[in-house]
């Protein structure tokens, strides 16, 4: 047996085809079509793809970071007691009640007996049960959460008044 003939000789997939020259008339043999490549992802669409995971992790996290700042508060159902001093409604833009409280810890204190602690009020209903507490003399019991940031239309303080109660 010849080497050409043996079929191991022709590793290609395409058998090989003898071709004769003829003078004149040479027309190019037909070439395969190229087959399409899948393209490489683009430097550019991965720096898009990274920009956009980036933004949206970054608001997720100034999103959790907000909440736990402003929306959640770290501390309720807080209770003091204490005589009102005065309640009014104040604010440009937005307009809040603001509530001073003299606490009978503070009363009995002699050493700083002029101390009072200031709350931003939630609801317009509390404001006016403390408005009447403050025309009647009367101690009362408020219950309020403490925030850490303040928001412009909750009140300029971080303890917001809940709950009052007559004191007993």
């Amino acid at each position: 047996m010849k080497l050409d003939q043996h079929p191991d000789f022709f590793t290609d997939d395409e058998p090989e085809s003898e071709t004769t020259e003829t003078v004149g008339t040479a027309e190019p043999t037909p070439q395969p079509a190229p087959q399409p490549q899948e393209p490489e992802p683009r430097p550019r669409h991965r720096l898009r793809r990274f920009l956009i995971w980036f933004s949206l992790l970054l608001l997720v996290a100034l999103g959790t970071a907000f909440y736990f700042r402003y929306i959640s508060p770290y501390a309720t159902d807080i209770k003091t007691t204490g005589t009102i001093y005065n309640v009014e409604r104040r604010g440009i833009l937005f307009k809040t009640y603001e509530c001073s409280v003299a606490t009978t810890r503070a009363l009995a204190d002699t050493i700083h007996p002029y101390t009072r602690t200031d709350f931003s009020i939630a609801d317009p209903a509390i404001a006016d049960r403390l408005q009447k507490a403050q025309l009647a003399g009367i101690p009362v019991t408020i219950t309020y959460s403490r925030y850490f940031g303040t928001l412009p239309w909750r009140g300029a303080y971080r303890n917001v008044i809940t709950a009052v109660t007559p004191a007993n």
